[in-house]
């Protein structure tokens, strides 16, 4: 079985969720017979590609759907694996282009992948009987031979030297939530009753650079106890957690936080570190190997006898083997994708279309025209690019005309093109004009339109271009692009088809 993972940029392969997740199973899937490939979805084509199976990773745009569209039509499987939680945010407008883009996607892929209970019931909301597979991120090596000599270095050195090193890695901003750096000043009180007794504690801080903004920095400087702050990469992780006695992971509730995977804690327990976790009780499962109070740390810490230790290490022998290890995660995995029996699609479409909303960005425009999408903007978009078509309104009663291009003229139905007008230029490009009856030609453009009214006039706006895009072209399936963070009432391609239905 070839499988082949789409991420969206470059710059992804070196994150968490490429190296972690599926670097780290790349061995254990070979030795199976099976290849895990990565590809940048902005370089791939979905009409080509060769492999058994795709799944996108990250992918949170219309290039997703465009390439589940087209990998469906051909019979092959395919899948999402959902990582962060921006979809159960139902009353904040900014996350409506995501929920809708979760939606869309819904209806096309045959499965989904998760990393943790959480994410599952959400994607369980969007479509109850899905196909779905946990799959834990596993630990690069579980040191079942090492790790009593680990813990009992640890141990030994925190008892000569009176100091206690304990550590906190991980991405220290997040665009839309606070988290990282904010739960660790949030729970800081932890670390100021470690802090309190004879012990020197020397705390080490990991996190990304574009975390170090003047704001960032003044919260650090609310911290307890002195720190020592550096830029992360993966060697200063490892090299961090092979020193430190204990990692401080504190966890906040909200949504976001309460979804993400066990991998920090994870990759703690596998270099010997006691865990230290406040607040949800993210690493639940990895129970009774971790802390959730500073308390109960400072008790077993009184003779040493931590909950991570050379007697104990049958308990976290199973649960490394459950939770984290690449065999187990590699063996269920490809299980799992085997017994697919059938791609799940009820789309009669051959042809894919994508409506640009407020902005087109080029990167997906280009994509949906190589993977023989037709690109069409819509009257709120202002970008001039060489769509196959666009939408303007004309006349005072504001109607949506369809101009279309000249590379976009022999998809149109037989009965559309003898209506065609002639030829007129927009933007550069050459277009042709389908008639709207009974219409004054007053162009209104949408610059003039004040913000609050083209909110309102969006989506209704949006449900009648889909509606002409299927009269124009026939038997088409039109995806709607929205990249914009401001409350447009976005609506997926499944809740236009449910309403056309009704």
């Amino acid at each position: 079985m070839k499988i082949c993972i789409l991420i969206p940029s470059e710059e992804y392969r070196a994150q968490a969720g490429a190296r972690i997740r599926y670097g780290r199973m790349n061995d254990a899937l070979r030795q199976r017979g099976h290849t895990l490939t990565l590809e940048t979805i902005g370089q791939f084509d979905p009409l080509q590609a060769d492999h058994d199976v795709f799944i996108m990773s990250k992918c949170n745009d219309a290039q997703a759907m465009l390439c589940a569209f087209a990998l469906t039509n051909r019979g092959k499987r395919v899948g999402i694996d959902l990582f962060d939680d921006y979809f159960s945010q139902l009353s904040d407008s900014r996350f409506g282009r995501f929920v809708a883009w979760l939606s869309s996607l819904m209806g096309m892929v045959d499965f989904v992948l998760c990393s943790t209970p959480g994410m599952a019931e959400i994607a369980r909301h969007c479509r109850a009987s899905i196909p779905l597979h946990i799959m834990n991120d596993p630990a690069d090596d579980l040191r079942l031979d090492q790790l009593d000599w680990i813990l009992k270095r640890k141990s030994a050195y925190a008892k000569e030297a009176g100091e206690l090193r304990i550590g906190w890695f991980g991405v220290g901003d997040n665009p839309h939530f606070r988290v990282g750096l904010t739960d660790l000043i949030a729970f800081s009180g932890a670390l100021a009753t470690i802090n309190s007794l004879s012990f020197s504690v020397k705390l080490n801080i990991l996190t990304n650079l574009r975390a170090l903004t003047a704001d960032g920095l003044t919260l650090l400087r609310q911290l307890p106890l002195p720190f020592e702050l550096d830029e992360w990469s993966e060697d200063k992780e490892q090299a961090m957690l092979n020193e430190s006695f204990a990692c401080f992971l504190p966890v906040n509730a909200q949504n976001f936080s309460a979804a993400k995977s066990l991998n920090r804690a994870v990759s703690a327990l596998t270099s010997g570190c006691q865990v230290i976790s406040p607040g949800f009780p993210l690493y639940g499962r990895l129970d009774p190997l971790i802390y959730s109070d500073a308390q109960d740390f400072l008790s077993d810490l009184a003779d040493f006898r931590m909950r991570c230790r050379p007697e104990n290490l049958e308990v976290y022998s199973d649960r490394m083997m459950s939770l984290a290890s690449k065999e187990t995660e590699a063996s269920a995995l490809c299980e799992f994708l085997e017994s697919l029996q059938s791609r799940y699609s009820n789309s009669k479409a051959k042809r894919a279309a994508l409506l640009h909303g407020t902005s087109a960005r080029g990167n997906i425009h280009k994509f949906a025209q190589r993977a023989g999408s037709l690109s069409i903007a819509s009257p709120f978009c202002k970008d001039r690019l060489n769509f196959d078509a666009r939408f303007r309104y004309v006349g005072v009663g504001h109607e949506v005309q369809l101009l279309v291009g000249e590379s976009a003229v022999s998809a149109l139905s037989a009965a559309m093109r003898v209506q065609l007008g002639p030829q007129k230029s927009v933007d550069g490009q050459t277009y042709r004009e389908l008639p709207i009856a009974s219409q004054r030609r007053t162009d209104l453009p949408v610059d003039h339109m004040p913000l609050p009214i083209q909110m309102a006039r969006y989506q209704p706006t949006m449900i009648n271009m889909i509606k002409q895009i299927e009269t124009a072209f026939g038997e088409v399936r039109t995806f709607v692009s929205e990249m914009s963070p401001l409350p447009f009432d976005i609506i997926s391609t499944e809740a236009f088809l449910e309403a056309r239905e009704q």
